[in-house]
């Protein structure tokens, strides 16, 4: 089983030059998976079966990946649930403005949208573990030079030098490495070593 989360998506995919087929096609190839014999065993198995030369996966599995695809473009969260949870991370970050007078935390509707993305991209997290990953940063960054606005904490996007579109996510690089736990180093550790 591959145990890696992958968010396709098919605008990104087009700068490359590819179409989404050919990803999938070529994703699959770099799993080891070949999707002829993938196919045959489908059929083997009764959830897919021959229409010509192409195989055609039968209901029921049809209906099991739809259903294992949150049917909100991977966000389990509807607004309103969306909604409170950027209210509780406005919360948690301090109030006022940054040096350049930006508000450390936009509205939450601003941020709902940032958590809806950051879904999109990363796939669904725990409520708590989110919200824990936000207090322990603001608790640990707050009052140094690289603290982010809670915008760029939960979901940023930018254009390198060569124009491709970029994604960045303290939050996710948080939740993935459990940079939020109470037993992982300090910042301060870190610097003292080097």
């Amino acid at each position: 089983m591959i145990n890696q989360r992958v968010t396709i998506d098919p605008e990104v995919i087009k700068t490359y030059g590819i179409t989404l087929g050919e990803f999938i096609f070529t994703l699959g190839y770099l799993w080891g998976f070949f999707m002829e014999e993938v196919g045959e065993s489908m059929v083997d198995k009764g959830l897919a079966k021959y229409d010509g030369n192409l195989v055609v996966p039968n209901e029921d599995i049809l209906r099991k990946v739809k259903k294992s695809l949150s049917q909100e473009n991977n966000v389990e969260m509807d607004e309103n649930q969306l909604l409170t949870l950027a209210k509780k991370l406005k919360a948690i970050y301090p109030k006022g403005y940054n040096a350049d007078g930006t508000p450390w935390a936009e509205g939450p509707k601003l941020i709902a949208s940032r958590l809806e993305s950051f879904f999109r991209k990363y796939g669904n997290y725990p409520e708590e573990d989110i919200l824990s990953a936000t207090k322990t940063y603001v608790d640990k960054k707050f009052g140094t030079p690289h603290f982010r606005l809670l915008k760029y904490f939960i979901y940023k996007e930018s254009t390198n030098a060569r124009g491709e579109l970029e994604s960045s996510s303290d939050l996710y690089s948080r939740l993935e490495t459990g940079a939020y736990d109470e037993y992982t180093f300090t910042d301060e550790w870190a610097t003292d070593i080097v």
